[in-house]
């Protein structure tokens, strides 16, 4: 079992509906918890549509959506711009996955505690990082 607290301003509820992986009976809520099982590569590679079913294909899928807030990616900055990196390739980390990029809304990033930056989906964003 994988569990996860609720947020970024979204609740339990609102990470449950959004995930596409794992399957939404395979989440279940208690308080500010969700807990997930059986994480499927088959359900991975469903999803995705993708042509591949190797675990590391589907990490380094280019139709793997990084701004989703969970899935393979994880990001730091460098000098001034987002990077994104894959720390393991495994199928927990596609818990609470959403493939589809939300075009509206925000995505805001604390950056070592120090900052705060808003991006809308969509855009490109440039800011500095020193420190």
């Amino acid at each position: 079992h994988l569990t996860i607290s609720a947020y970024g301003g979204r609740t339990t509820t609102q990470i449950k509906a959004n995930a596409d992986i794992p399957k939404q009976a395979d989440i279940t809520i208690s308080g500010n918890d969700l807990y997930c099982q059986n994480i499927s590569q088959i359900d991975i590679h469903n999803v995705l549509k993708s042509s591949q079913f190797a675990l590391v294909s589907l990490c380094t899928s280019p139709r793997v959506n990084k701004w989703s807030g969970f899935g393979p990616y994880r990001f730091f900055c460098s000098s001034g711009f987002i990077e994104f990196y894959i720390p393991e390739y495994s199928l927990s980390s596609f818990a609470w996955w959403k493939h589809q990029l939300q075009k509206s809304g925000k995505c805001r990033i604390n950056i070592s505690g120090r900052n705060s930056v808003q991006i809308n989906f969509g855009e490109v964003t440039n800011f500095g990082c020193a420190y």
